[in-house]
């Protein structure tokens, strides 16, 4: 394994901030569920038992950025929501 490589890769607490934002505190089965592999296999990541995979950003960023969109959109409606529930007490 080359030292460039290794600058590619996320570290652990990369992955753990990650992780946390799109499961909450007991992230990693989930996680390991949404990118089709074993919950082990995330926890020897997070040990340095095996090294994470230099691809793996891609998955996460995809996953964030989809969890993202889903937030904004659940805010947006929740807000349309409310303005007319506002809009029809205040007469």
């Amino acid at each position: 394994m080359s030292e460039s490589n290794d600058m590619h890769r996320m570290t652990p607490e990369q992955l753990r901030q990650a992780g946390s934002l799109l499961y909450g505190q007991s992230w990693q089965t989930d996680f390991a569920r949404a990118i089709d592999i074993d919950p082990r296999r995330v926890r020897q990541w997070l040990t340095g038992d095996r090294p994470i995979p230099l691809s793996l950003w891609e998955e996460v960023v995809k996953l964030l950025q989809e969890k993202s969109k889903d937030t904004a959109a659940l805010a947006d409606e929740l807000k349309r929501q409310f303005l007319l529930f506002e809009k029809s007490h205040s007469r």
